[in-house]
């Protein structure tokens, strides 16, 4: 859950101070490839296309001196360690999206299909 935390803070950050702010979280099964996927995206201010690449460096923050850039590369950390990966896609003046992904068995009768929060 550290890692769906940072995510969603970074984005309640990004989104301070928008207009009519928006985050959207959901959660999916992608059964073909055995993946749980949840994706969290904003509609604050994007990322600029040149920190794209070095966003999930150890201390690498968009945020200045309000941010200490260990949230993103500890979630990416977290995610990879439980089998996972984290993908962004991003566009300046309309926002950010996370997909995080991780195997799950098939045998868990726990997992159900879809479900968003708004």
């Amino acid at each position: 859950h550290r890692a769906v935390l940072n995510i969603v803070t970074n984005a309640l950050d990004a989104v301070d101070g928008t207009p009519n702010a928006k985050i959207i979280l959901q959660t999916a099964l992608d059964r073909e490839h055995h993946r749980l996927v949840v994706t969290i995206a904003d509609n604050g201010p994007g990322i600029p296309e040149d920190a794209i690449p070095k966003l999930f460096n150890i201390f690498e923050s968009t945020k200045g001196s309000r941010g200490t850039g260990l949230g993103l590369s500890v979630s990416q950390k977290i995610i990879r360690e439980h089998g996972g990966d984290i993908f962004l896609t991003s566009r300046e003046g309309v926002g950010t999206t996370f997909r995080l992904e991780w195997p799950y068995l098939e045998e868990d009768k726990n997992v159900h299909e879809s479900q968003t929060l708004a």
